[in-house]
């Protein structure tokens, strides 16, 4: 069985370790399902070294790696907050304007 690729977005700038403990937690719980390959973006900024020192010369980096990583996917998983989170919000658009699939927590 071939598993669908989603990707989670949510809020992270402005949160505690960048809002990673309700990152993680989504991605154990669609994991879990057993059907989804699960892309969660703060593996990716902790690979990339982003800190709190250092984000903000990080995120344009860090956007185009995540759109790009949205356009890869069947579906989006939007955290709660989502719609209060800019990057999000883009994540969001993006995902709707290619049609994917869009989850809510």
């Amino acid at each position: 069985m071939t598993k669908l690729k989603i990707y989670i977005a949510g809020p992270m700038r402005g949160h505690d370790n960048f809002n990673r403990a309700s990152f993680n937690r989504a991605e154990r719980r669609l994991v879990s399902k057993g059907i989804y390959d699960v892309i969660n973006p703060v593996n990716y900024d902790l690979e990339a070294g982003v800190t709190k020192e250092n984000y903000k010369e990080k995120l344009r980096e860090c956007l185009a790696r995540d759109c790009q990583n949205v356009c890869e996917c069947s579906a989006i998983y939007m955290l709660l907050g989502w719609e209060y989170s800019l990057g999000a919000r883009a994540e969001h658009a993006l995902a709707a304007a290619l049609g994917i699939s869009i989850m809510y927590e």
